[in-house]
């Protein structure tokens, strides 16, 4: 049944969220960022925008006004996480009208500012190009509205700065901005879809291969709850009058009957590792000091394992170790948990002990492991035992950035997208303005140096990391360029060259901002932002420079504050789609386990709840006198068949239990010996049918021993004594064509699984020639 269901999970098609958080994200920090443009620039452009108002006529000041409204507006629709095409073209559209209708509305040219005022303006209308519109698009529009603005910068009424030189040198700027959002936009806009698509794909495989191992795993949770819970209450009823205090018997028979009902009526509701652990502690039978340490949301199925591997370190340092106090130490995080539990009890030799069927190794390090986490057990006789259980988020190999730059095929385009642009403004700015300089070979001497290494240093990152080394070079000569650049200004020169004084180190900056940590970057632009700022102060002494210089001598800061926000956008993504991918797969998962793992639990728990139950429950409710010799040895007998059904789970019938139980109560050996899980290879029956054939015929033995042994090539063993006088033994023997060995006390029949035929193990059915009294059961009846 469970191989139908995993068949069946494997062939529905897995459901994906609709929904792309990433690309949304994207979007709106898109939006964002594009407002904050907007009004910086509008806020820049004040003193030209009162000039220009100043020197032309009514029509022309109310053109003004509306173009920069206008931009504003865009900015807040954007904001608002809308992007209509439309809003581009009407922005760029309004924006060239205007300036036409200032240009013929100017009184006086020469009172006009050297500044066009809608210089500053272009540029965020670029951008905004360039990000709403498909690229194709965009750069048709780009080269209308460039043609535009040259034209308009070379009419005479543009003010007294008008002309080829000033056309080329403005347009060079928002050129710089138009390339870099070109190749940053859509690379960064399919980063984040294909992040999305990726955790969907990731997620629904994720599902359907945990669906298809889901019967495994409950299967062993199964006996990992009859080992931790069932067992250990029914020992507790088994053991000695007073061994422990009744109460303690009784509460944890009322915990193991109400774990046991609760296994297969439903999913679980979302688990808290914080109040698991303290429910743990207030549970155990000895001191236990609790040390919690974070915060973090954790997959149900790590909490299940984590707490569970605690609960059964409680256990076995309240049963075995001995000690006085338990310290149990956990720490959690957004990425995972670590958990210590030490005693000062008598120890143990580990290398003995993590050898057994289940225990320590089933029980906390497998139960770790399967969810990927990390276990170990140290302990020395005499010296106490140490127990560390671990889960963290699994972590790439490669920087989070490259990867997803990587996986979206980008990285050499923001490499090339954040320095490359840039480099060529500011060879464009040195080529015309370096006349402007008293001395200027000094300064184009730096420039070349610095675009050297600029080059160098981003062929170098597209195949290798970035050193600090590099970092402290290209810092150094940023600064020293800015410096360099700037000295040679004459008083009165144009203020474009602080755009080469100041934005000359800006590539290298770019650089740094992708690939090294984030503070170096921002020390190296705030370095030749200052650097610039004492030129220009310098020049004009009374600070007159500094404002309308401030878009130059903030290009720096402004340029490494977007770059960086681009790189921990990529970064947090990468954080985020591990951590939050993790926990949804784990989230889409658990619909499909449940499924499969409520066949698996119903089956396994079930068969066992129908015999245990009802005994465990007339403990905690303190109907049975646990006093009683005829209690605590129904309580042994209850416990030996829980074990059998963890060594041989659905291998074993109704029928064959029954026979089990009697011979138990009668006071003759039953032994089982298998490796939990291990007996799932065989064929089905066949350990039922060599049980039920050695304890339902007229012969009793004395001693029954069912052996299934080998990792890979299976053998199963059934050994009796004394060897039975009654043939239908040897008979079963010679249908499942075993070998049979006659001892003088004993018989031995030794079955290898691969030569058994369908036919020799006719299921679970009863076989009608032996019968089992009627109403006969293996559990307790009140």
């Amino acid at each position: 049944m469970v191989g139908g269901t995993v068949a069946r999970l494997r062939a529905r098609p897995a459901r994906g969220p609709a929904e792309q958080p990433w690309a949304t994200w994207f979007e709106r920090a898109l939006g964002l960022v594009y407002a904050i443009v907007v009004v910086n620039d509008v806020l820049i452009s004040t003193d030209y925008i009162r000039g220009t108002v100043a020197a032309t006529a009514p029509a022309g000041a109310v053109a003004v006004i509306v173009g920069a409204a206008v931009l504003l507006g865009s900015g807040a629709v954007i904001a608002a996480g809308d992007r209509p095409p439309w809003l581009a073209y009407l922005t760029v559209t309004v924006l060239l009208i205007t300036q036409f209708v200032v240009l013929a509305s100017v009184l006086d040219p020469s009172r006009m500012p050297a500044v066009w005022w809608a210089w500053q303006l272009m540029v965020p209308a670029f951008v905004l190009v360039v990000g709403v519109l498909p690229t194709a698009r965009a750069v048709v529009v780009v080269v209308a509205a460039v043609a535009g603005y040259v034209f308009i910068r070379v009419l005479p009424a543009s003010g007294a700065a008008a002309g080829w030189v000033t056309a080329v040198s403005e347009v060079t700027l928002a050129l710089v901005f138009v390339a870099v959002g070109v190749v940053f936009v859509p690379a960064w806009r399919q980063t984040a879809v294909i992040a999305d698509g990726s955790a969907r794909a990731r997620q629904s495989e994720f599902a359907r291969t945990e669906a298809a191992r889901a019967a495994d795993r409950q299967d062993r949770a199964a006996s990992r709850l009859l080992h931790d819970e069932v067992i250990h209450a029914l020992r507790a009823v088994a053991l000695p009058a007073g061994a422990i205090e009744a109460s303690r018997v009784r509460a944890m028979a009322t915990g193991a009957a109400d774990l046991l009902r609760a296994a297969v009526a439903g999913p679980p509701a979302p688990r808290d590792l914080r109040q698991e652990l303290q429910d743990l502690t207030d549970r155990s039978g000895l001191p236990v000091r609790l040390r919690l340490a974070g915060a973090g949301r954790l997959p149900d199925r790590v909490v299940e394992a984590l707490s569970g591997a605690t609960g059964e370190a409680l256990r076995n340092s309240e049963r075995h170790a001995g000690c006085d106090a338990v310290l149990v130490e956990a720490t959690l995080d957004s990425d995972g948990a670590a958990i210590q539990i030490v005693d000062d009890g008598r120890g143990f030799d580990p290398t003995t002990v993590l050898d057994g069927p289940l225990g320590l190794r089933q029980s906390i390090l497998a139960r770790v492991r399967e969810v990927g986490g990390s276990a170990t057990v140290t302990s020395t006789t005499g010296g106490g035992t140490t127990v560390e259980l671990a889960w963290r988020i699994p972590e790439s190999g490669c920087i989070a950035s490259r990867r997803l730059a990587d996986l979206a095929g980008t990285r050499n385009r923001i490499v090339l997208g954040a320095t490359m642009p840039i480099l060529f403004f500011v060879v464009i700015q040195a080529v015309l303005h370096h006349h402007l300089l008293s001395d200027p070979r000094f300064a184009l001497l730096a420039v070349g140096v610095v675009t050297v290494l600029t080059v160098a240093a981003a062929g170098w990152v597209t195949r290798h990391p970035m050193a600090g080394w590099h970092s402290v070079v290209l810092i150094a000569a940023a600064v020293l360029a800015a410096f360099v650049g700037g000295r040679g200004l004459v008083p009165g020169g144009n203020i474009s060259v602080a755009y080469f004084a100041a934005g000359v180190g800006a590539p290298a900056m770019a650089l740094i901002a992708m690939f090294r940590p984030p503070w170096e970057s921002l020390v190296g632009a705030i370095g030749a932002t200052a650097m610039a700022a004492v030129v220009l102060l310098d020049l004009a002494p009374d600070g007159s420079l500094i404002v309308p210089g401030l878009p130059a001598i903030a290009a720096n800061v402004l340029g490494v504050v977007c770059l960086l926000g681009g790189r921990l956008t990529i970064d947090r993504m990468a954080r985020s789609i591990r951590r939050d991918e993790e926990l949804a797969r784990h989230a889409r998962a658990a619909g499909e386990q449940f499924r499969v793992a409520r066949e698996v639990l119903t089956a396994r728990l079930g068969r066992v709840r129908g015999w245990v139950l009802p005994f465990l429950s007339a403990v905690g409710d303190g109907r049975l006198d646990l006093d009683s010799a005829e209690v605590r040895r129904e309580a042994g007998t209850l416990e030996a068949a829980v074990r059998d059904d963890i060594r041989l789970g659905s291998q074993i019938d109704d029928r064959a239990r029954e026979l089990i139980a009697r011979a138990r109560r009668a006071g003759r050996t039953v032994e089982i010996i298998a490796d939990s899980g291990g007996p799932s290879a065989l064929p089905p029956g066949l350990a039922a049918r060599l049980l039920t054939a050695a304890l339902a015929g007229p012969d009793q033995p004395l001693r029954t021993v069912l052996t299934v042994t080998g990792a890979r090539s299976r053998t199963v063993s059934l050994m009796v004594t004394p060897a039975p006088l009654d043939p239908s033994l040897t008979a079963v023997a010679a249908d499942l064509d075993a070998t049979v060995l006659h001892g003088p006390d004993f018989l031995l029949i030794r079955v290898d699984p691969a030569r058994v035929t369908p036919a020799a193990t006719p299921g679970l059915s009863p076989d009608p020639g032996t019968s089992v009294p009627a109403g006969a059961g293996i559990g307790w009846v009140a």
